[in-house]
Formats: structure tokens, sequence, C-alpha cells
């Protein structure tokens, strides 16, 4: 079963949910008496007690299972609760692909009291950066990585994150074609809403060829899911968009989002907002073809927690951060919509008719936009 807790598992299948591991890595312990079993279930244990267990956002699993644990636990001797020896030194975010012209650069934090020192590795290239306390996010610039293809690492300790680097060459690139793309999962808001303002888009998998389409739409999962590949593999699309490609993201997700998807990083978090004021009032996106003057009080599921200089901010959010952004990327070009203006316009979230209509004719503005 996904634990040992008999109630519970009277209402859950099999394999429902990860926090279900510590429960039962636990009773593998009892079974097989090995101790690494109690570590995985303490170290499990600890890292759902500190998201604050799951099931929907207002229901914590760890109310369910944490008293059966805690006493399986105990009865095997282990009473201090603490994962400290397992945490992490400190949190990476790596770029995959950076285009010819740019330096390396990386996303760094650590939740240590202390300063840390980080051995930043690019190719055969070593240094050391060092990281300050607090928890917040670090731009770090690594210099020029090697042409082609290079292995970026940062370490401390024992603890290592890593990926291989592609560098983009710049060469003869075909113009992008005329045809509207979409990336999205199944179940993405933003599909329904497309036809609704007059915009057939054709679905993209992985092995498409890019250079058909001159607009893009990415759907809210579509980085989550990688969907297409963009994740994984974002060569692709970062050629096309400086080969002249328009691309929308609508509604991005936090969760397993690339910072540095498109060169110039922008960091995404989990705390809800709403848009809040236009703060480029004579942008194309507010002015062509229909005039948008007032986008505010849309919901907005996660928020923008570090944008480069290089993005321009359009709308900003209810606490004065990047809520709608936009950025060159050689010849072409990108829009990022945090709130969800799509599911006003699908009537998924319920709005008067002057929000419906402001976010119909800012969606309509984005096709202008795309079709430049």
């Amino acid at each position: 079963r996904s634990c040992s807790c008999d109630t519970f598992n009277d209402k859950t299948r099999p394999g429902h949910s990860a926090w279900g591991v510590a429960n039962a890595m636990a009773h593998a312990y009892e079974l097989s008496g090995e101790e690494r079993f109690l570590d995985l279930a303490q170290m499990t244990y600890g890292y759902y007690l500190k998201s604050a267990g799951g099931m929907g956002k207002n229901y914590s699993t760890a109310m369910v299972t944490s008293p059966h644990l805690i006493y399986k636990l105990h009865k095997a001797g282990r009473d201090d609760l603490s994962t400290a020896r397992w945490d992490q030194p400190f949190e990476a975010r790596l770029p995959r692909v950076v285009p010819a012209g740019r330096t390396v650069q990386v996303l760094l934090r650590t939740t240590k009291p202390e300063a840390l020192e980080i051995s930043a590795r690019v190719g055969g290239r070593e240094q050391k950066v060092l990281i300050q306390p607090g928890g917040e996010w670090q731009l770090i610039d690594l210099g020029e990585a090697p042409a082609g293809e290079s292995a970026l690492e940062m370490r401390s300790g024992e603890y290592a994150s890593g990926c291989a680097l592609e560098v983009l060459t710049d060469g003869a690139i075909a113009p992008p074609g005329e045809g509207v793309g979409l990336i999205a999962g199944a179940e993405d808001f933003l599909g329904p809403a497309l036809p609704l303002v007059g915009v057939d888009a054709t679905a993209i998998a992985a092995d498409d060829d890019l250079k058909t389409f001159g607009t893009i739409f990415l759907g809210t999962q579509a980085c989550t899911l990688d969907a297409a590949g963009i994740r994984s593999n974002p060569a692709p699309l970062l050629r096309w968009l400086r080969s002249g490609g328009r691309l929308v993201v609508s509604h991005p997700n936090d969760e397993k989002w690339d910072p540095f998807l498109f060169g110039p990083p922008l960091v995404l978090q989990e705390e809800n907002s709403t848009s809040g004021e236009i703060v480029a009032a004579d942008h194309p996106l507010l002015t062509t073809p229909n005039a948008v003057t007032d986008l505010a009080g849309a919901a907005m599921f996660d928020s923008v927690a570090l944008a480069a200089d290089e993005w321009e901010t359009i709308v900003r959010d209810a606490q004065g951060r990047p809520a709608v952004l936009s950025l060159e990327v050689g010849q072409g070009g990108v829009v990022v919509m945090v709130p969800s203006f799509e599911r006003y316009v699908s009537g998924e979230l319920a709005a008067s008719a002057e929000k419906a209509a402001q976010c119909r004719a800012f969606m309509q503005n984005l096709i202008a936009w795309g079709a430049r």
C-alpha cells in the first residue's frame, strides 16, 4: 500500500501520493530491520512536513499520517526528527542553453545561517563564488562559456548540481513561417480560450519543426510537463525565437519553470496575487488594435520573484511586481502574462462584463503582436 496507516489506506489507492513514502519506508524497516529505510522515512517525513503536506491547498495529509509515522519512528528509537544532516546546502537553477553573445548566469541560494562558498565549474574552468545567507536567489555571472557543448556544475562538499550546457552559435537561421502553434498540456486553460478570440492553433509535439510557425502560445503547464521538450531541450525554441518568432507565455506555473528558458532570467514563485496597474500604456499590447486601459484584479496563481533588467514590465501586480512582461530575443520576442487572462475569456473564472471584455481585447492584441 502507499503507506502503512490502515485507516488512511482504506480511503487511498496504492501509490496515491509521494508523501506516503515516509510511512511506507517505516513499514519496510519493520519488515526488514534495515536502518536505511528508517533514514528514508525520517528524511521524507521532514520534506513533506516542511511543505505542509498535500491533498489540495487546505488539507494537510500530515494530520492523518504523522501520528502513525512518529509512533513507528519512536518504536525504532528515533525520537530526534531533525533532518538537518540531509539538508542540501544550496539550491541551483542552471541554464541548459546560452544564446550567442551572453555570459553564463546561474541562480543560487542557501538557507544556511552563514555564507556558503560554492565551487562553480564551466567546462574546464573553475571559480569560487560566495553565496550570502537569507534564502534569497542570487544571480551569479560566471563569464563566457566554451563554444558548443560543455558541462556546468555547482558543488559544495559532497553535494553537487549540474547539467549539460549548449552555447548557440550565430549562423544562418531560416525566418519563421506564418502558422500559429500551441505548446500546452491536455487540460491547459489556454487551448479552449484561443478559438474564442479567433485563433486556430496547431498543437506542437516534441519532434515538430518550428520554422512553419510565426507565433507560438505556451500554456500554463507547458514547462511543468516538459511539453514538446521545451524544458529538457530548449535549444530549438530559442533558435526559433532568435530567427524572428513571437512567443506568448500564458499563466506560467512556477513548478519546474526554467528561469533561463529565454536567456535573461525570470524567476517565478508560488505566492498568489492579482494584476494591478498598467505601467507602459503606450505599448502595442495595450493599443493595437484595441485600447486596453484596465487589467487590474485578474487572478494570479503564481507571481514573479525576480526579473532581469532586460525584461520590460508592462503591467504590475497588486504588490508592485512585474505581472506582464516582454523581452526581445534576437529578431524575435516573448510576452509573459502571469495573470490568468485566458480563463476570463473562456468563462473558467467569473468576471464582470467589463473585465471579461478587457481581457478579451488584450488577448486579441497579443494575436496582433504575434502576427507583426
